[in-house]
């Protein structure tokens, strides 16, 4: 990662994921509406983080469109979620 945003941002996700880990425990973190659930809890942090207002259905949408991202590469999404937030949103 190049920055220091990126890996704020790389970092902030990462969290989140255990977070909603341990939220969703009793069903080993599945949680088929997760999307929702992390809308919540980042759009506050991320509109800090990259300087702009994000409400949760653009952080939604944000996420699914990186989940499928993601899933074709060998880096851990958090870096991979990052980077192209980072690029796109400064």
């Amino acid at each position: 990662m190049a920055n220091t945003k990126t890996q704020e941002l790389a970092a902030l996700l990462e969290k989140t994921g255990h977070a909603h880990h341990q939220a969703f425990i009793e069903s080993d973190g599945v949680d088929p509406e997760w999307a929702l659930w992390y809308a919540k809890t980042l759009e506050k942090p991320l509109s800090s983080l990259l300087n702009m207002t994000f409400t949760q259905s653009r952080v939604v949408y944000e996420l699914i469109r990186l989940e499928e991202t993601a899933d074709v590469t060998n880096k851990f999404w958090p870096a991979v979620y990052a980077e192209d937030l980072v690029e796109k949103y400064t």
